[in-house]
C-alpha cells in the first residue's frame, strides 16, 4: 500500500484505540482517492504483505480459492527474531476482507476486518478498518507498544 497511502488521502480520517487486560483494538476510517476495487487488491494481496506490512518479514499464500485463502505470516519485532502465525482470510470482492489467526500459538485471538465502500464518483473510496488481537506472551505485547 506504500505507493498508495501517499496519494488522495482525505484530511477526514477517525481512529480509535482500546486496551482491556492485552487486548489491543484499533480501528480507522479513510477516504481514499482510489477506487474500491484497486484497495481491495492491495489488501486481498496477502502474500506482498511482506513488502510493505511493518514488521511483517514473510507472507506466503498456502491456499486459494475465489473466495478465501490461508497464509503464513512472519512477524519481527526488534530484538526478537521472526515468529509465525497461520491467517485464514475471507475474500468478499471488492467489499470486504477478514482475517483471522489459525493456530493460536503467537496471539490468543487476532481478527481483522477491511470494508471498501465506493464513493460517489466511484473515483475515490471509504476504508474502515479494525483490529482486534492479544499476544499469548508478554514480552511480544510490550515490544508491539
Amino acid at each position: 500500500m506504500s505507493n498508495i497511502t501517499g496519494r488522495g488521502l482525505s484530511s477526514s480520517s477517525t481512529r480509535s484505540s482500546s486496551r482491556s487486560k492485552g487486548t489491543r483494538l484499533y480501528g480507522e476510517r479513510r477516504l481514499l482517492g482510489f477506487p474500491a476495487e484497486k484497495i481491495y487488491s492491495v489488501v486481498a494481496g496477502v502474500d506482498r504483505y511482506h513488502s510493505f506490512v511493518p514488521w511483517c518479514k514473510r507472507s506466503v499464500v498456502t491456499r486459494r480459492s475465489d473466495s478465501a485463502l490461508v497464509a503464513e505470516l512472519v512477524i519481527g519485532f526488534p530484538p526478537l527474531v521472526g515468529e509465525s502465525y497461520t491467517s485464514r482470510v475471507s475474500l468478499f470482492r471488492p467489499h470486504l476482507v477478514t482475517a483471522v489467526c489459525e493456530d493460536m500459538q503467537l496471539f490468543e485471538h487476532l481478527k481483522t476486518v477491511w470494508k471498501f465502500a465506493p464513493v460517489s464518483e466511484e473515483s475515490s473510496c471509504v476504508v474502515d478498518f479494525a483490529v482486534s488481537f492479544k499476544f499469548r506472551s508478554g514480552a511480544h505485547a510490550f515490544i508491539s507498544k
